[in-house]
């Protein structure tokens, strides 16, 4: 196809002899290879706990 075999959309390569030989080759990879994490931002400008116990 116009794509040359790279099915982005699809989760990997195949089994055995079929696909393109890169069982890293779709999006899922990012899903496997990938650590998630959560990062809070308090954007009210109020002092913080750990911040007041530093102010002069």
């Amino acid at each position: 196809g116009p794509d040359g075999g790279a099915e982005v959309h699809l989760p990997f390569g195949g089994v055995k002899e079929t696909g393109n030989g890169h069982r890293e080759a779709g999006t899922t990879v990012y899903d496997i290879f990938s650590e998630w994490k959560s990062v809070y931002i308090d954007y009210s400008g109020k002092l913080q706990k750990a911040q007041i116990d530093n102010v002069e």
